[in-house]
């Protein structure tokens, strides 16, 4: 099954603000206690869930087997015990953290600076970037940043009712920060259907336009490029985690169109500290050329964006938050 066929667990406001209260008046244990016993019962009563963070597990758990038996197991990879349950819950985790985030709880303080992020990111805010992200940590955590060190308009490009209607919570706990949602089609589907293609290039070619305004005045639009959320979706192909998997060639697209610096940013969690640990690595420009060097040039990109996320994950299991048949689909 597909992430659109699994959909997603929609949070309600009420038991978001509910916690948050829990953390300001009865502190980060009770607030942490408060998280476990919802877990219990969400691991307890959602079987594809545990199935699909069992799936990533098995694979986590060969690759790193790999990795240790041909001597090239990062110093700083996580040694520590990595189940569904422990999984299910640093994501119920990082989904309180978003809201603490964007209601100012979070600051850069709390924020570990991984190869001089903090710097790059500072680099990049002298002008309009395309930033893509993950299903594996906290994207959120650019908020944090973003409110204290780089001051930019942000528009989150999504494929998903559920996150809008999240992010409208998010935005109820800080209205003044500049986020904008735009709740995108599929850039480019990989059907025969021409009136559903069209309908999709021309969706692309209108948000391309819209999106180089916002650019070109300095704004920030952040995608995210581990999902592909159905079997319509054009996709690469790349290794990840000692099997093939499929990306979506749509945010490389999109960045190609931009013609702006691009980035790669995770936000995960430090197992041992706590802490959140951020990556901010700049790819440049993304060139697309025409005809079959296309192809060859989105599989680089992936490929890189892909080796990436197993450096990450190696070292943050437990932020893995793709619950759906991701090599599979």
């Amino acid at each position: 099954m597909g992430w659109r066929e699994i959909k997603e667990v929609r949070s309600a406001p009420w038991a978001l603000s509910s916690l948050i209260w829990v953390y300001d008046h009865l502190g980060k244990r009770a607030y942490r206690l408060c998280i476990i016993v919802i877990v219990i019962c969400f691991w307890a009563t959602h079987p594809l869930h545990r199935k699909y963070s069992a799936v990533f597990i098995r694979h986590y758990r060969r690759y790193v087997a790999a990795l240790e038996r041909d001597g090239k197991l990062p110093p700083d990879a996580y040694i520590g015990r990595v189940t569904t349950f422990r999984n299910i819950l640093t994501s119920a985790t990082s989904l309180m953290t978003r809201a603490l985030a964007w209601s100012g709880r979070f600051t850069i303080d709390d924020i570990r600076s991984v190869d001089h992020a903090h710097e790059r990111m500072l680099e990049a805010a002298r002008h309009g970037a395309f930033i893509i992200g993950s299903h594996v940590g906290n994207m959120e955590m650019l908020r944090a940043m973003n409110d204290q060190l780089t001051k930019k308009k942000i528009n989150v490009l999504k494929m998903s009712s559920v996150y809008k209607g999240f992010a409208g919570y998010l935005k109820s706990l800080n209205s003044g920060y500049g986020l904008n949602i735009i709740e995108i089609d599929d850039i480019s589907p990989d059907t025969d259907e021409e009136s559903v293609r069209e309908k999709a290039f021309a969706g692309t070619i209108a948000i391309g336009i819209e999106l180089e305004e916002r650019v070109r005045n300095g704004e920030w639009v952040v995608m995210l490029g581990d999902r592909v959320i159905d079997r319509n979706t054009r996709y690469v192909e790349a290794d990840f985690l000692g099997e093939k998997a499929r990306f979506p060639d749509g945010p490389w697209i999109m960045a190609s169109m931009l013609d702006v610096p691009c980035y790669v940013m995770h936000a995960v969690h430090d197992q041992r500290s706590g802490s959140i640990m951020l990556y901010f690595r700049e790819i440049g420009k993304v060139v697309l050329p025409r005809g079959e060097k296309r192809q060859e040039a989105l599989r680089k990109y992936v490929a890189d964006y892909a080796a990436e996320l197993e450096r990450i994950i190696v070292r943050s299991p437990l932020d893995w938050g793709n619950f759906y048949d991701f090599w599979h689909i």
